[in-house]
C-alpha cells in the first residue's frame, strides 16, 4: 500500500489538522515511515510463502527442507552437491505416494537407470469371493488365449493364481 492509500484511510479531521500552518506534517511522514515499512513486510511474506515449497525456494532453504524430511544421500558427491533440490523433491514426490506401484517402478527406474514394472499380486489371487465384494478382473487360465499363456510367470501375467501356503523350503507337489 502507498502513503498515499494509508493516509486516505486515517479520519478526516486528522488529516485536516496535520495540514494546518504550524502542525509540520508530522502525521503524514509517519504514515510514510509506516507505509515503507508494510512494503518490507509484504515482500519478507511473499518471500517465506516461496520458500515453502521446493521448486521455489531460496537455495540456502534447500538443506533446511532435506533435514525436515530426513533426506540421506546414497553417494554424497561433494558439500556443494550434499542436497540438490531434485534430489529433495524427488524424495519429497515418493513420501507423499510410498507404497504406490507407481512410486516403486519409478524409484526403481531413477535408483537403476533401468526400467521397471510392478505388479501387485492381490488383484490376481485366486480365492472365493464374497458376493458383496465382487472383483470383476480375476482371469482363470484358459488354453485358447495363448498370448496370456506366453505371459505366465512374467511380470505381464494377467492370470489368476492360488496362494502358496507351503513352508519354504517343502518340494513342490507333482
Amino acid at each position: 500500500m502507498t502513503k498515499d492509500e494509508l493516509f486516505a484511510l486515517v479520519p478526516a479531521v486528522y488529516r485536516v489538522r496535520d495540514a494546518e500552518p504550524g502542525q509540520g506534517g508530522f502525521l503524514e511522514a509517519l504514515i510514510g515511515v509506516v507505509a515503507e515499512q508494510a512494503d518490507v513486510i509484504a515482500d519478507d511474506l511473499a518471500g517465506l510463502y516461496d520458500n515453502w515449497f521446493i521448486e521455489t525456494c531460496d537455495p540456502w532453504v534447500v538443506p533446511a527442507i532435506g533435514d525436515l524430511i530426513a533426506v540421506r544421500r546414497l553417494h554424497a558427491v561433494g558439500p556443494v552437491t550434499a542436497v540438490p533440490r531434485a534430489y529433495v523433491a524427488n524424495t519429497l514426490g515418493y513420501r507423499r505416494r510410498k507404497g504406490t506401484p507407481a512410486m516403486l517402478e519409478q524409484l526403481s527406474r531413477d535408483v537403476s537407470g533401468w526400467p521397471a514394472r510392478i505388479q501387485e499380486g492381490l488383484g490376481l489371487l485366486a480365492t472365493t469371493q464374497n458376493l458383496n465384494h465382487r472383483r470383476a478382473t480375476i482371469r482363470t487360465a484358459t488354453l485358447r488365449d495363448t498370448s496370456a499363456l506366453e505371459r505366465l510367470e512374467t511380470a505381464f501375467d494377467t492370470t489368476a493364481h492360488g496362494a502358496e501356503v507351503r513352508p519354504p523350503g517343502s518340494p513342490s507337489p507333482t
